[in-house]
């Protein structure tokens, strides 16, 4: 009897044990200013910092849009530090937004923190003009089509990917998922908010002092957006499936 006992605490033991090593996806994207380096051009500065796909679990894409200062920046260039993988960057003038879609079959299998997968490139403003966090602002990153955790790392800062976590927060002031029709949202607190297609372009986008927004899903063909509100709190991003 005691055998017995024995054996099937040791079955339940590994079967915990397994479980427990088991890979987990970290879903993290790491946009490294820590690890940026600047350099001069003919008549012009350079500023490029490498991108981070840190998973265990594998994806199919990775993909992100933001704004920055313009009024120290100019996006430049994007580089696949990879020769596998397929990389196209595109700065939509209207809305502001560097949008960025990258696949290919590095993507695949397990990849480790501190491996740049693309760089970055803009021209600074001057050749003395300092960046850091607060120069890049409403960012979403998606990993294989969903959202996941991003960093900004601090340009002054040598200790690598992840000293500044800035993770994905969503909006949480129930607004309608899957959405058929108009939205009214009125929250004091929300001082922005913006509808953006999966291609990174603003399609819609309000202030307001009152906190009461009209939001025009009805408008929208279907697909999938995503919701971005400027809140007292700081950002949220949302994403929304529109069926018609």
């Amino acid at each position: 009897m005691k055998k017995r006992l024995l054996l099937i605490m040791l079955i339940l033991q590994g079967i915990s044990f397994a479980q427990a090593t088991q890979k987990s996806v970290l879903d993290t994207m790491v946009f490294d200013l820590a690890n940026a380096t600047t350099y001069s051009g003919p008549g012009v500065t350079y500023f490029e910092f490498p991108v981070y796909a840190v998973t265990t679990g594998g994806i199919s894409n990775f993909d992100f849009w933001f704004q920055f200062d313009e009024t120290k920046l100019t996006y430049d260039t994007t580089t696949a530090v990879d020769i596998n993988l397929d990389t196209y960057s595109n700065f939509n003038m209207t809305s502001n937004v560097l949008s960025n879609t990258t696949s290919g079959p590095s993507l695949t299998y397990d990849i480790q923190g501190n491996t740049p997968l693309i760089k970055l490139r803009f021209l600074l403003a001057t050749p003395t003009t300092t960046i850091d966090t607060v120069d890049f602002f409403a960012c979403t990153a998606l990993f294989s089509g969903s959202p996941c955790n991003f960093y900004w790392t601090s340009s002054g800062s040598n200790s690598g990917a992840g000293t500044v976590e800035l993770k994905k927060t969503v909006c949480n002031f129930g607004i309608q998922n899957p959405s058929t029709e108009d939205f009214l949202l009125q929250n004091v607190s929300v001082e922005k908010a913006a509808l953006i297609s999966n291609s990174g372009q603003v399609i819609w986008e309000k202030k307001s002092n009152d906190g009461v927004f009209s939001i025009p899903f009805g408008k929208l063909s279907s697909g999938e957006y995503f919701l971005h509100l400027d809140t007292q709190n700081g950002h949220c991003s949302q994403k929304i499936v529109h069926i018609k």
